[in-house]
């Protein structure tokens, strides 16, 4: 995901995903990643990057993946990572699933939405910078409920923007950081991990 910035609205055409889990952009703050924000559609992020509030993110319920120490993970989830040594990329990659709404109530997903999830970090996580920059590619990936093909999309990429003077379509995210050479993670704070109880059960 080092190739995604938080103007790089996905679209996961495939396979189907549940209510507010087919779009997903990069969280991110002071030049940090940290997770991933999912939105209901293109409109519901455009609602969200136009909000005048910073925590416009927060006022529906909506879906986050954060990635942390396992210090920041429920005990519950903590346990499960150290009794069966599962694998992990690093000390700050355990990832959090969590959904809150308006009234900031955690939900943690079900057994399907975390193969869904775990599906789609093994999509993105095969995907290479030049599949990105088509615009649309598909990765078949392995997950518990089997295998499962991703068929990604960046909306962006696959119109031409206008009047931009960029010459071939691209994000409009990948045409400011071209210009001024730096990453542009999305400015959201952040709220799950760090804000549950660590008494929180897991499901």
């Amino acid at each position: 995901m080092a190739f995604l910035c938080g103007d790089d609205l996905i679209h996961v055409e495939a396979p189907a995903a549940g209510h507010g889990l087919a779009y997903l952009t990069v969280l991110g703050a002071g030049g940090q990643t940290f997770g991933l924000g999912f939105f209901d559609s293109e409109t519901d992020y455009d609602e969200v990057e136009t909000a005048q509030s910073p925590n416009a993110f927060l006022d529906e319920a909506r879906w986050s993946l954060f990635f942390g120490a396992i210090s920041d993970l429920p005990f519950g989830d903590a346990d499960l990572w150290e009794r069966h040594d599962l694998p992990v990329a690093g000390e700050h990659a355990y990832p959090l699933a969590i959904q809150f709404d308006r009234r900031r109530t955690p939900r943690r997903p079900d057994a399907g939405t975390l193969a869904y999830l775990e599906g789609l970090l093994r999509a993105l996580g095969g995907t290479s910078e030049d599949e990105m920059d088509r615009g649309r590619w598909t990765r078949s990936v392995e997950t518990y409920d089997g295998t499962a093909a991703y068929r990604l999309c960046i909306p962006a990429l696959l119109e031409p923007l206008r009047g931009n003077g960029c010459g071939p379509p691209c994000a409009r995210g990948r045409c400011e950081r071209a210009a001024v050479g730096t990453d542009c993670p999305r400015k959201v704070p952040r709220h799950g991990a760090a804000s549950e109880p660590r008494g929180t059960k897991s499901p």
